[in-house]
């Protein structure tokens, strides 16, 4: 069955699918070209009913996609006219473990036989607890089958094959396709890697999904048939319409580092006004501190002015002097700082890399 496309009919009338609307369009390639809407939700808008066949079906998934699809000159053709399933939103009061492998239970009771479940829980820990807990209270009637990011491809295709009831984390949002999908569970949690800014750490936390995460795990019904969403969560989900972006959640020691070794020597407190996400500033102040009792000090810094006069005389001499040559220095001196054949290294080129601008710059303007 085609995922999507367009179809034309004796008339010369193209209907295009419309992913994120759920919605029909037709255009009239006699009369410029022109779009017209005729179907949304099932409800005919424009045209007669004649005008969508119901022989056989096409499906329309969910999508972020708010632009209609383009074609060239109709070679995206599809022989199959088209068909909406219509998915049912439904919302529960709970999230409790036990509470909601009851509910998968009295939703085993009204599904039929090739019908399958899918429930979106947060962790893989909950994920086995909550296989194990529906195995022991249906004893043994009811198969549930887990599907996490470590499973190997083949393992998790056998499951889908044999399977009926899925307890799943994030990889079920879009990687996988399942057959004779119905329904789908969603607890709106996930689990992510956060730093802690207080105790200086990694730590994984269970948050909130974001709106378009709950879209994703919505548009897996709907593609091969009617489907039910049940919602277990309390939040409203227009409140956060994207995950957070990665680096506001993450340590930036290391980006505060590597900005400061490249040419620009500038750190997040400079670059915080070019990136879209809003960096906090106690994450900033927290991450120089860090650095500062690492020594992060330029080369001029950590050397006595004695030392940098003989560093400009070798550089006139050498240029950019050779690996060897910088230990070298770095023993005579007895300088024993991790950083600081790096440091001495980049303050040789980032000299070179200057003169090389300013050649060139006075090569432009002669």
């Amino acid at each position: 069955m085609p995922t999507g496309g367009t179809t034309m009919d004796d008339k010369g009338f193209i209907y295009l699918m419309d992913l994120e609307r759920q919605a029909i369009w037709q255009q009239d390639i006699n009369n410029n070209g022109s779009w017209k809407l005729i179907v949304q939700d099932e409800r005919i808008i424009w045209g007669d009913a004649s005008d969508v066949s119901a022989d056989g079906y096409l499906y329309v998934p969910m999508s972020q996609n708010n632009r209609i699809p383009s074609f060239n000159n109709g070679t995206n053709q599809v022989e199959r006219p088209f068909k909406i399933y219509k998915i049912k939103i439904n919302s529960a009061s709970s999230i409790i473990i036990l509470n909601m492998i009851l509910f998968l239970m009295n939703l085993c009771k009204k599904r039929k036989r090739h019908d399958q479940i899918l429930c979106f829980i947060s962790s893989v820990m909950e994920v086995d607890q909550c296989c194990r807990l529906i195995d022991e209270i249906s004893r043994a009637t009811i198969v549930a089958y887990p599907l996490v990011q470590s499973q190997h491809p083949n393992v998790q295709q056998e499951n889908i094959e044999h399977g009926t009831v899925f307890f799943s984390t994030t990889v079920a949002e879009t990687s996988l396709t399942f057959p004779s999908f119905k329904y789908v569970v969603d607890t709106g949690m996930i689990n992510t890697p956060i730093y802690d800014i207080e105790s200086k750490r990694t730590i994984l936390k269970e948050v909130r999904a974001a709106q378009s995460t709950i879209k994703q795990r919505l548009g897996r019904l709907g593609r091969t048939q009617s489907g039910e969403y049940y919602s277990v969560y309390s939040f409203k989900v227009d409140d956060l319409l994207y995950p957070n972006p990665q680096i506001c959640q993450s340590d930036l020691m290391n980006n505060e580092f590597s900005l400061r070794k490249s040419p620009l020597q500038k750190g997040l407190d400079y670059m915080k006004t070019f990136l879209p996400a809003k960096l906090s500033q106690q994450s900033i102040d927290t991450t120089i501190q860090q650095l500062k009792q690492l020594e992060f000090k330029k080369v001029e810094e950590k050397l006595t002015n004695e030392q940098l006069e003989y560093l400009n005389a070798y550089y006139m001499i050498e240029k950019v002097p050779r690996p060897h040559q910088l230990q070298l220095i770095c023993i005579e001196w007895n300088i024993n700082t991790f950083y600081f054949f790096f440091d001495l290294e980049d303050w040789f080129f980032g000299r070179w890399m200057a003169k090389q601008e300013r050649k060139q710059r006075l090569r432009f303007a002669a």
